[in-house]
């Protein structure tokens, strides 16, 4: 178990050497193709546009197939977008590299799976402690990402071109990692009547729609702020080494909590975490409002990343306990679905409303999500409270 474990938590670390990198430089790549300001997170939303599209056919084919050999497609997916985006950065393409993230977002549906391949091979008390540690991995892509951009990013051709052949490299690499895996086989289920029933019974749940809440609301703010930091720094005429900086640390502070979180949730409970969770997404929004300095930054993403943290770990953590075996790929499909479809918009909206309205106001509206999901947590408990005073109630 503690072997799979540790193979899935270095699948997880390259998959965010990619992310770190891609989320460093697309807006400042797409500025040096003379491209409108407006339009600077498209290729990114494009990514997790893809991903979004095929996160149920993922899960299908997996509950199908088993996640090895899914996973073993999506690093192969993964290399392919790399050496997309490298082409696109050495032509100029802007067209090539938005069409990378196609290849990019069927990867990083895909890697969305790692923690619950951890999860299911884990006992019970394990289990949320292997999702923290397969999640760790982002701690060593935080440093080792930005040194990878910051060593080859003048490597060949323009900026950049050199980070994203490495990148293609690391994800041949992940392949080769992936055949060293041993994964339980799928759980067989014929009854396809009884699978549905089952999962419409799951997805109406209080306990689904908080955990799939917490995900994709605390998902979302970490989107928002997270790609619209380095294109804030960057009009601020901040250079690449600050914003690597920030990037690097916010990664540190997504990842570096895993080494505790899983304990902090079998000591103070699932909803106390993502509580903490929602209250430090809505103080990095705060901090983002009271200043534009480099160190307004940092703090922020810092308090954003162990938000996301929290309240990530605990909707999946959550998630977990929502589900049968014999469904669990598709509810985590459908979780991972809905979250996306967050993410995706968040995306857009990120770049756009920057352009538009400016760095306070998307840090505003930023403040309105956590809210949400105080308001979902409170309307759980009430429910859950209810539930156990009168176990008939629906």
């Amino acid at each position: 178990m503690y072997r799979n474990v540790f193979i899935l938590a270095m699948c997880q670390t390259m998959l965010m050497i990619g992310v770190g990198i891609i989320i460093s430089t697309s807006v400042i790549i797409v500025k040096q193709m003379d491209i409108s300001q407006k339009w600077a997170t498209l290729p990114i939303t494009i990514q997790y546009l893809s991903t979004m599209m095929v996160m149920i056919p993922v899960s299908r084919y997996m509950q199908r197939n088993g996640k090895k050999a899914v996973f073993r497609v999506g690093a192969i997916s993964g290399a392919v977008g790399m050496a997309l985006c490298a082409s696109g950065v050495y032509l100029g393409s802007f067209f090539i590299f938005i069409a990378a993230g196609i290849f990019l977002g069927l990867y990083n549906a895909v890697g969305q799976f790692y923690r619950f391949a951890a999860a299911d091979i884990a006992d019970k008390e394990f289990k949320s402690r292997a999702i923290s540690l397969t999640l760790l991995g982002g701690v060593i892509a935080a440093f080792v990402g930005p040194k990878i951009a910051e060593m080859t990013h003048e490597l060949v051709g323009p900026d950049f071109t050199g980070s994203f052949i490495v990148l293609c490299v690391i994800s041949i690499m992940t392949i080769l990692l992936i055949g060293k895996l041993k994964l339980p086989p799928p759980i067989k289920n014929n009854n396809t009547d009884c699978i549905a029933k089952s999962i419409t019974h799951v997805v109406r749940s209080n306990t689904f729609i908080l955990a799939v809440s917490s995900s994709a609301i605390g998902y979302s703010v970490m989107i928002i702020l997270m790609i619209s930091t380095p294109l804030s720094m960057h009009n601020h005429d901040m250079p690449f080494s600050d914003i690597a900086f920030v990037i690097q640390w916010h990664l540190v502070a997504m990842f570096a909590p895993s080494f505790i979180t899983g304990d902090l949730i079998r000591k103070f409970g699932v909803i106390t975490i993502i509580f903490f969770g929602a209250i430090l997404e809505a103080g990095a929004a705060l901090v983002n409002l009271s200043g534009v300095s480099e160190t307004h930054f940092l703090i922020s993403l810092i308090l954003l990343g162990i938000g996301w943290n929290f309240m990530f770990i605990g909707g999946t953590t959550l998630l977990t306990e929502s589900y049968q075996p014999e469904n669990k790929e598709r509810v985590q499909g459908i979780h991972d679905l809905i979250v996306f479809t967050f993410i995706t918009v968040s995306s857009l909206l990120s770049g756009i409303l920057l352009y538009l309205l400016g760095w306070g106001v998307v840090n505003a509206i930023s403040l309105i999500f956590p809210a949400i999901v105080l308001l979902m947590l409170a309307r759980y408990v009430f429910l859950s409270r209810i539930s156990k005073k009168h176990p008939d109630y629906p």
